[in-house]
C-alpha cells in the first residue's frame, strides 16, 4: 500500500502507491489531523498499515497499544524536531498535558511524547477502520 520515494537531494520519504484505493487516500488525509501532508505523518501511518497487515496475516488482531507505544519516538532531537515541524503541534502538547499528566510532574519530553501517543492514537483508529473497509470489499 505504501511505497519509498527519494527526493533529489537523497533523502527518503514514505508515500501511498500508484493506485491506492481513494478510501484509504481520504484515510491517509483524516489521520494527517488537519496538518499539510508530511513525512512524520505518513511514515507512522505505513507503519500502522504494515502492523494491521501483519496481524491479519499471521492470524491474531494487533495489541494497538504495544504497536502505538512503539510508534512513539524516544530520542529527544526526533521529539523536539516534531514539536519544531509543526508549530500548531503544541496545540497536540497541551491537549495531551491536560488529559495524561494533570497533576503530575513530568518534563517537556514526556509531554511530547504524550501529544505523539494520543495523535498516534487517533491514527490508528482510522486507519484501521479503513483497513477492515478494505478487506471487506
Amino acid at each position: 500500500m505504501f511505497t519509498t520515494k527519494e527526493r533529489t537531494g537523497g533523502s527518503q520519504y514514505r508515500t501511498l502507491c500508484e493506485g491506492a484505493p481513494d478510501g484509504v487516500r481520504d484515510a491517509i488525509q483524516e489521520a494527517h489531523g488537519g496538518e499539510l501532508p508530511n513525512d512524520w505523518r505518513y511514515e507512522k501511518a505505513s507503519m500502522i498499515w504494515m502492523a494491521l497487515e501483519e496481524a491479519t496475516e499471521n492470524g491474531w488482531g494487533p495489541n494497538k497499544d504495544e504497536e502505538i507505544d512503539s510508534l512513539v519516538d524516544i530520542y529527544n532531537g526526533e521529539l523536539l524536531q516534531w514539536l519544531a515541524d509543526i508549530p500548531s503541534r503544541v496545540d497536540l502538547v497541551d491537549q495531551a498535558s491536560g488529559e495524561f499528566f494533570v497533576g503530575s510532574r513530568t518534563t517537556i519530553i514526556n509531554q511530547i511524547q504524550g501529544a505523539q501517543h494520543q495523535t498516534l492514537t487517533e491514527m490508528w483508529d482510522i486507519l484501521e477502520a479503513e483497513y477492515q473497509n478494505q478487506k471487506e470489499q
